[in-house]
């Protein structure tokens, strides 16, 4: 591996990274919205939850689904453009890799935004559609399923993510891909690190949290999620 395009490799995959397309899009259909803090209001207005990133979820609160599904597949895409690239050009060397954990990070802690951005969902699949589509496509049903047989939210969210690290390792036998799996949810845990200390602190202060069902439908994916466990019979509740 050449160091100099290593180098190459990871700014490309940050400064890319880093453009918020929620920025853009809350311009255009929310101008003046502080998307920085978001309440999340659950049934009966008794449990809250605070979006402390700026990103997708935040823009679906204020403008709904359907633009917030256009931003998170925008962040998928310019993760996946330069992945893609840069695995056509140097098919035998991992910097596509580089490319991949470099646009999450981009995308998390943006350069142009004061290092403010989402927590890196859509950026790690848009990496991961272009350097295993197979990949992307089971961890991300199987991930979810079992976080809905143990009603965790987080497993549901992030257990694909975690479940690439078996998946590469049995699927490739190649450290450099389990490395990438492992840097992925180390990025992931990290940035979530806001969203688990409100959770604590609600617990602290002996309020319930937000249920799970709610939790899942507070942005455009959680609520594809919760309409596949309503489906495959997993969640009874009926959608909001």
């Amino acid at each position: 591996m050449e160091p100099s395009i290593a180098f190459v490799a990871a700014a490309a995959g940050y400064f890319i990274g880093a453009f918020s397309f929620t920025r853009l899009i809350a311009r255009i259909v929310a101008p003046g919205t502080d998307l920085s803090h978001t309440t999340y209001v659950a049934k009966g207005g008794q449990q809250t939850l605070e979006v402390t990133s700026v990103n997708a979820t935040a823009l679906a609160l204020r403008a709904g689904s359907k633009v917030g599904l256009a931003t998170g597949l925008l962040d998928m895409l310019k993760i996946f453009v330069p992945t893609l690239a840069f695995r056509l050009l140097y098919p035998q060397e991992p910097y596509f890799l580089i490319v991949a954990v470099a646009g999450m990070v981009g995308h998390i802690w943006p350069v142009y935004s004061r290092f403010k951005g989402g927590r890196g969902i859509s950026a790690v699949y848009g990496g991961l559609l272009a350097i295993d589509p197979l990949g992307a496509v089971v961890t991300a049903v199987i991930g979810p399923v079992l976080g809905m047989l143990i009603r965790d939210a987080y497993t549901t969210f992030a257990g694909g993510m975690l479940l690439l690290i078996p998946w590469f390792w049995l699927r490739t036998h190649d450290m450099r891909y389990v490395a990438y799996a492992v840097a992925l949810n180390a990025i992931f845990l990290l940035a979530s690190m806001a969203e688990i200390r409100e959770y604590l602190r609600i617990r602290r202060e002996g309020r319930e949290a937000p249920a799970y069902e709610e939790m899942l439908q507070t942005n455009p994916m959680g609520k594809g999620l919760f309409r596949m466990g309503v489906f495959l019979h997993l969640i009874r509740e009926k959608p909001r």
